[in-house]
């Protein structure tokens, strides 16, 4: 099975997202499976899953910023379909935040490939400290 994995933030990278995914690829890659991972550049030396072939992307700085938002949505978009005519996966997992990679899912169905969207922070947005949110959806409730 060749499976490509999207996750920005990979190994040498301390982040919690990185520490999951190379989890994530040290199993698929002992299960036989070939894997592309698909992550931004990273200054550091780099740590290499043996077993995964490696697509690093320049990143832009920061976070906040809607412009870099989107600069990196269509740097990841045009990394894929170039890699998608280069080579057959059967099939993807894109792993978020950042959310910027969500948007290859339209990528992937319309290529018929299956994917995974692996949304692992559910709470990154705490909707409980917003009272016009709450207000707004206890209409919605009936008690």
């Amino acid at each position: 099975m060749n499976v490509l994995l999207i996750s920005p933030f990979f190994p040498p990278d301390l982040t919690v997202g990185a520490v999951r995914m190379g989890s994530l690829a040290r199993f698929l890659t002992s299960r036989d499976v070939e894997l592309t991972v698909l992550k931004e550049k990273n200054l550091l030396v780099p740590e290499r899953v043996q077993g995964v072939s490696y697509i690093e992307l320049d990143s832009a700085s920061g976070f906040s910023s809607l412009s870099v938002f989107f600069a990196k949505q269509s740097q990841y978009r045009k990394a894929v379909k170039k890699l998608l005519s280069e080579q057959d996966f059967d099939c993807a997992l894109m792993s978020g935040g950042p959310f910027y990679t969500f948007c290859l899912a339209s990528v992937f169905k319309a290529k018929d490939i299956p994917f995974i969207v692996d949304y692992r922070d559910p709470w990154l947005f705490d909707v409980r400290e917003s009272r016009s949110f709450i207000s707004r959806l206890s209409q919605f409730v009936k008690t």
